[in-house]
């Protein structure tokens, strides 16, 4: 609401946010709530198994997502490094 109280405009058009990962991929891109930056995070790439691969993809694409916490690209930067230290320490056992 604006601080007169009413609603504001809706985009014109059918507007929707870019799902951050496209079925059947395992390339989550992030992009910030005012579309200005972008990340990509590619989780074939990991040394995991592919079920493994997809999981991490599907929670990660959740949380940079419209309804995700992940509202910065600090935020999912950090976290995509921790995954790919997690991926490599899961590889080695």
């Amino acid at each position: 609401m604006s601080p007169r109280g009413r609603a504001a405009a809706m985009p014109v058009g059918d507007h929707q946010r870019e799902l951050p990962l496209a079925p059947g991929d395992l390339v989550v891109r992030h992009v910030t709530e005012d579309s200005g930056r972008t990340a990509v995070y590619d989780f074939g790439s990991l040394p995991v198994g592919a079920q493994l691969r997809r999981e991490f993809a599907e929670i990660f694409a959740h949380r940079v997502g419209p309804e995700g916490t992940w509202r910065s690209l600090a935020s999912s930067r950090e976290m995509w490094l921790i995954v790919v230290l997690f991926a490599r320490f899961v590889a080695t056992l």
